[in-house]
C-alpha cells in the first residue's frame, strides 16, 4: 500500500512523524479471509501457516527489487507464551523454511515480548494506540541464537497479520527506529478499508 493514497491518520503524517515508511498488504480485509485470519490466529487452525507463509514468500519473490533492500524480514512479536501459539512468528518461519535459497533475511523469533499487554482487537482507536504502545514497548530483541545483525541502520521489513489504524505498526516501528534502524516498513496480510 502506498501511503499517499490512505485516508488512515497515521498513513497520512510525514515518513519523518511515523513509525514506517510505507505498508503493503497482500489482500484487502474481507468477511471470509478476516474470518480465515481470526481462526488462525485464535483458535489454532495452524493449518494456515504454511499458506500464509507461502503468502508472504511470494510476495518477497514478486517484489523483489524493493525486498532485496531490507536487510532484517521480523515478526511483529506475540507474547512468548501466547495460546494456542505465536502465529505471526510462525507464519514467519514457514516462509524461512520455504525460501529454501536463504534468499531473505527471515528472522521470525528476533523480537519476543516477554510479557502479555493488552489486545486492541475491538476497541476502539484510543484504546488501540494506548495498546499499542503497550506492545512496542514490551518488545525486546532475543538473546543469541535467534538474533539477526545488529538493529543499527537496519532496513526492517515487520511483518503481521492485519492493518486496522496502523497504531500498532507505528509504535514498533517507533521502538525499531530509536533502537538504530535505518527505515521500517510493514507487510501484512490483509489491510482493512479505513473510515475516518
Amino acid at each position: 500500500m502506498n501511503t499517499a493514497g490512505c485516508r488512515n491518520g497515521i498513513c497520512a503524517l510525514p515518513p519523518d512523524q511515523r513509525g514506517f515508511t510505507s505498508v503493503a498488504a497482500i489482500s484487502v480485509d474481507s468477511t471470509p479471509l478476516a474470518e480465515t485470519i481470526r481462526k488462525y490466529k485464535y483458535d489454532g487452525d495452524g493449518g494456515w501457516a504454511y499458506i500464509f507463509g507461502r503468502l508472504v514468500l511470494g510476495w518477497l519473490n514478486r517484489n523483489a527489487a524493493t525486498a532485496c533492500s531490507y536487510t532484517h524480514i521480523l515478526a511483529n512479536p506475540s507474547h512468548e507464551y501466547r495460546q494456542p501459539y505465536r502465529h505471526i512468528e510462525r507464519m514467519l518461519s514457514i516462509a524461512a523454511i520455504e525460501d529454501i535459497h536463504r534468499r531473505w533475511p527471515i528472522y521470525p523469533n528476533a523480537l519476543i515480548k516477554p510479557e502479555e499487554t493488552p489486545r486492541s482487537a475491538g476497541q476502539n482507536r484510543r484504546a488501540k494506540a494506548i495498546a499499542a504502545q503497550q506492545h512496542a514497548d514490551a518488545i525486546m530483541l532475543a538473546d543469541p541464537p535467534d538474533t539477526p545483525p545488529p538493529l543499527k541502520n537496519a532496513k526492517i521489513l515487520l511483518v503481521d497479520d492485519i492493518f486496522t489504524t496502523g497504531a500498532q505498526l507505528d509504535a514498533v516501528g517507533r521502538r525499531l527506529l530509536d533502537s538504530g534502524a535505518a527505515r521500517v516498513d510493514g507487510l501484512v496480510l490483509a489491510r482493512r478499508s479505513w473510515s475516518p
